[in-house]
């Protein structure tokens, strides 16, 4: 059944117009922040941005909770990050977003320096990181990621920059790619976590 995005859920036309018990009481609840209900922002945010953005550190912190010790340094997969490396990876990647996001939104049409992530990992020594600090980092840094980001202006999701490898970045193309950035890695901690 189509949605169509307004002050609540509405189905899209009258032929859906039937709800079972669930649909009508999601719908009844489901209000989204005037935030993502302005006029001028509500095409370029996704709905859902800045609620992923605020959990990640959350589920971040409860995955690695349940990695055992003896795993922290275990690749769940052969050439990438172990559990501590990804915490790292983390910490150090917010802020290199969000110095994008500012350079768009200054400079729009400037270059994105791209960065080789497994030479910072060597040259930051991601190995023998305590996870508990890089958490903490990384957790106030997303915090500072998302105030600068509610603190845009609709036509300032619109600007880019032009990143070498990847072509034209929007800055809501950045904030979008950040939420899958968070996504693979909480998969990949996933991974090393034993199931409940």
């Amino acid at each position: 059944m189509a949605y169509s995005i307004t002050a609540r859920w509405q189905p899209a036309n009258a032929e859906s117009q039937r709800t079972d018990g669930l649909r009508e009481r999601v719908s009844r609840r489901r209000v989204f922040p005037l935030s993502w209900r302005l006029s001028s922002t509500i095409h370029s945010v996704n709905p859902y941005l800045f609620s992923a953005l605020e959990q990640t550190p959350e589920l971040t912190t409860a995955l690695f909770g349940r990695i055992p010790a003896e795993s922290w340094d275990r690749p769940t997969h052969q050439d990438r990050f172990t559990p501590r490396e990804v915490v790292a990876h983390l910490a150090d990647w917010e802020p290199i977003l969000l110095d994008r996001v500012r350079l768009c939104v200054e400079s729009p049409g400037a270059t994105i320096i791209p960065y080789d992530e497994v030479q910072m990992a060597l040259e930051h020594d991601y190995a023998s990181k305590d996870p508990q600090a890089e958490m903490e980092r990384f957790v106030k840094a997303r915090a500072e990621t998302i105030l600068y980001l509610k603190s845009l202006r609709g036509s300032d999701w619109a600007l880019s920059g032009q990143h070498p490898e990847r072509g034209i970045l929007s800055v809501s193309d950045l904030a979008n790619m950040l939420v899958c950035h968070d996504v693979y890695h909480l998969h990949q901690l996933s991974g090393a976590a034993p199931t409940p």
